[in-house]
């Protein structure tokens, strides 16, 4: 088989054989498809039971190409009041667990410039190495920063472990 992998807008990793193509993207969605009965990729198998035991064999053999990635779409940033415990745990997916966290200066920071706090978190919180954020803010303030998750790999090309850095805002309010 092959695998292969794309980042772009819609990150997808694919595993091909002469007969089968599986393709999962980064939100979940899954292709499967039967390339022998269905050469022009017209109609995935992905939900049919009789392709399910093979879609799990090739997830696993997918998984050592998956780079690490944080969940971005299991994140929901709950409302943060003054004077009220707060709490938001981050995961993180792909890569050599365990993992670090770590806080970053915002990456897109057009984009962030009309907050009133830029590379930091609202006063009262902050991000533990294990990736909660968590803490009881004390004022009222919307922040943009940037978190990076690292692995625990050791690449042989440069020598680094993987990572991943996503932006996120919080804002604290009465």
């Amino acid at each position: 088989g092959l695998a292969f992998q794309i980042f772009n807008q819609d990150r997808w990793t694919a595993w091909r054989t002469d007969r089968y193509k599986y393709v999962k993207y980064e939100n979940g969605e899954k292709e499967f498809y039967d390339l022998q009965n269905d050469p022009f990729e017209l109609e995935s198998k992905h939900n049919d039971p009789q392709y399910s035991s093979l879609m799990s064999e090739f997830d696993d053999k997918l998984k050592p190409f998956i780079g690490l990635r944080i969940d971005t779409f299991s994140i929901q940033v709950p409302q943060a009041k003054i004077g009220e415990p707060f709490e938001l745990r981050l995961s993180a997916y792909g890569g050599k667990p365990p993992y670090k966290w770590s806080m970053t200066g915002v990456t897109d920071k057009p984009k962030y410039e009309k907050f009133e706090c830029n590379g930091r978190m609202p006063s009262g919180l902050s991000l533990s190495s294990s990736g909660v954020i968590s803490g009881t803010p004390t004022t009222s303030e919307e922040c943009a920063f940037g978190v990076k998750v690292e692995d625990s790999s050791i690449s042989p090309q440069n020598g680094r472990n993987q990572s991943d850095i996503i932006n996120l805002s919080i804002k604290a309010t009465n």
